[in-house]
């Protein structure tokens, strides 16, 4: 099991213009492009989450950024990540739209998957030269883009499960990934 971190960069909006995207369609992407890429049978639990990024040095505008933050079990992360490279190309505001890595601490990483709060993302470029990012509260107009946003859904919308499901309070392998075991 590992996790995957997202960016979906042709979903980026700008400040004012989040109200655009759709949380049932974001998902009903995400699920086509695994199965697509030959990836339907993989188990996957994990959320889409939103950022407002901006840059110190003003190399970009500044918007809203959806990605996913997944764990994945099924295949490698190699696999998951030559399948999604077509689905995920990389932008002077998303250097590296595919991120993967082992599961280190399984509670930790599987809480910080639906997270009840967002944040502002600043790049900047380093005293060594290096593109850095820090995190930093919402200004207040952008919480209430957010919340306005985030206030037609409930929490468990942002929710994705392939090949999980919901039982009661517990999250249960499908049938099929049992047998597979």
């Amino acid at each position: 099991m590992f996790t995957a971190f997202l960016i979906p960069t042709g979903l980026r909006r700008p400040p004012g213009k989040l109200d655009e995207l759709a949380l049932p369609a974001m998902k009903d992407r995400l699920r086509k492009q695994l199965v697509r890429r030959g990836l339907g049978h993989v188990a996957v639990i994990g959320s889409i989450d939103f950022s407002f990024n901006e840059d110190a040095e003003h190399r970009w505008s500044s918007h809203w950024q959806p990605h996913w933050q997944l764990a994945v079990t099924g295949c490698s992360e190699r696999d998951l990540t030559g399948a999604l490279k077509a689905h995920f190309p990389a932008d002077d505001a998303a250097p590296r739209p595919i991120y993967t890595s082992a599961i280190q601490d399984p509670i930790e990483q599987l809480s910080y998957l639906l997270k009840p709060f967002f944040s502002r993302r600043v790049s900047y470029i380093d005293d060594q030269g290096q593109a850095n990012t820090r995190n930093a509260p919402l200004k207040p107009q952008q919480l209430t883009e957010i919340a306005v946003f985030m206030a037609q859904y409930e929490m468990t919308d942002r929710l994705f499960l392939q090949n999980v499901r919901r039982y009661g309070a517990r999250l249960v392998p499908n049938a099929s990934i049992v047998r597979e075991a």
